[in-house]
């Protein structure tokens, strides 16, 4: 509800970030304008653009997103050029004033000359980030590629010059570096490394979380803290992998794993696969140790049933957990109880970015904690599948919801009558999501299998895209 309006979700048509009234000169949120179909008032307002934005009318990274949302794409592109050509010439702290909606991330620092360069260069890094995003969603692999080197350098640079040049107690490069870490792991980084460094800045935004309230993520609406645990998932997951080849001697392909979860939806053992079970328990061993501690860590740091502390739950689940010990389950299930009703709760209210983005990994998250539950359990499970299926079902794919509901209800049948057993893959639950996750895997191949695009794009680009859109795919099935 807003300012008396009732606005219904709408996958992938909403802000990046979160916006009151009074972030708006014209007083009105545009979002009403958007829901009310008054297109021409939400252009003028989004043009004039947030408060959020330093420079006004002339940084037109809020439009730019708008223009997408409505599918008038090259006029976001065109917005996007504009914008990044004259922030990068004209307000440089040398040739402009400092903006008066600037000085909160001064962190109670002076307005000097280098306080001020190392704010630009993280503005500008973050906005060139924004658009290299904007790029990558159009395809445009190339360019996306180049402005995220070019953010990247100047986050860099702020890092370089903060060290030189600024004193060591001042927190604003603290956030600098976490921006810059939190963009920049790719395959030439070593794993290892990169997360010591990672983790050493996560302690220190804990060390002084008191004063960082207002450092919010503004894609995930988290605390950086929580939305940095959040972006090394990445790196977690290839150091668990590493770790369980290595102690395996077994290498899973994009191809086998391809062949697992088809059997998986087709409800068949995968124990017929030579040596993946030892693999898939080394990984969970491996996950234990580096991961899911980890996260049981930053959970104690934070004050129980708060929105980090729920977020960070959510987090938890995030790589496969089946355990097969029913206390042990009603544990892992008591345990993820609290997030669930937070995303259910916030989906109610049409709240996006921690309700209906979630709501999917959610479902999928209590399939795999009841995957061996017996029928107390899994009736369980039904109810909450149920729950979301009639209560919900304008906010996820229909098809799979349903899948869901029948393969659980026919699972209850099997086992109540005693044809399979609690612990056997043979029948076992559909786990949402799966069928969505083979077939965005073959669509992902057909686009990198196109021609035109590999001529258009940079062989580099289109290598890091397919890898991060298998990583998607793949990680925590």
């Amino acid at each position: 509800m807003t300012d008396g309006l009732l606005t219904l979700p709408v996958p992938n048509s909403e802000p990046i970030e979160q916006y009151s009234d009074k972030e708006f000169p014209l007083g009105q949120n545009p979002m009403n304008y958007e829901a009310l179909g008054d297109f021409e008032k939400a252009d003028e307002a989004w043009g004039i653009g947030s408060t959020k934005r330093w420079y006004g009318t002339v940084d037109e990274t809020e439009f730019a997103l708008y223009l997408e949302r409505r599918g008038r794409f090259q006029s976001s592109l065109d917005a996007a050029d504009r914008t990044m050509e004259y922030l990068q010439k004209k307000t440089h702290p040398s040739i402009h004033p400092f903006p008066d909606r600037a000085r909160f991330w001064l962190e109670d620092a002076p307005l000097t000359q280098e306080t001020a360069e190392h704010l630009w260069l993280r503005n500008m890094g973050t906005i060139y980030l924004t658009f290299s995003e904007l790029h990558t969603r159009q395809l445009r692999l190339k360019t996306a590629d180049d402005l995220r080197k070019k953010g990247l350098n100047c986050l860099s640079t702020a890092v370089g010059a903060a060290k030189e040049r600024l004193p060591p107690s001042w927190r604003a490069p603290l956030l600098t570096k976490v921006i810059f870490m939190m963009n920049s792991f790719d395959s030439s980084h070593d794993p290892h490394v990169f997360l010591k460094d990672a983790e050493y800045l996560i302690d220190q935004m804990y060390a002084i979380k008191d004063k960082t309230r207002h450092w919010i993520d503004p894609q995930t609406r988290l605390h950086y803290r929580i939305a940095m645990i959040e972006s090394l998932e990445v790196v977690y997951a290839s150091i668990a992998q590493e770790v369980a080849r290595q102690k395996t001697q077994f290498v899973i392909s994009d191809e086998m794993l391809m062949k697992v979860m088809q059997m998986r939806l087709e409800g068949r053992s995968t124990d017929s696969i030579p040596g993946i079970s030892k693999y898939d328990a080394a990984l969970q061993m491996s996950l234990e140790h580096t991961y899911r501690s980890k996260i049981r860590k930053y959970m104690s740091q934070e004050t129980e049933n708060s929105e980090p502390y729920v977020a960070l739950t959510h987090l938890y689940f995030n790589f496969r957990i089946r355990e097969k010990n029913e206390e042990e389950i009603d544990k892992l299930w008591n345990m993820y109880k609290l997030a669930w009703e937070a995303i259910y709760t916030q989906c109610c209210f049409g709240e996006s970015h921690n309700g209906t983005n979630k709501l999917g990994e959610g479902l999928k998250y209590l399939c795999h904690i009841s995957f061996y539950g017996n029928v107390e359990q899994k009736t369980r499970l039904l109810e909450q599948l149920v729950r979301v299926r009639d209560k919900l079902k304008h906010l996820i794919q229909v098809n799979e919801i349903e899948r869901c509901v029948s393969s659980v209800e026919k699972h209850l049948m099997d086992l109540k009558s005693g044809k399979i057993s609690r612990t056997s893959e043979e029948g076992c639950i559909y786990v949402y999501s799966l069928k969505m996750a083979i077939d965005e895997d073959k669509e992902l191949r057909k686009i990198m299998s196109n021609p035109l695009l590999t001529m258009q794009h940079s062989e580099e680009a289109n290598y890091k895209y397919q890898e991060e859109r298998r990583h998607e795919i793949n990680v925590g099935k």
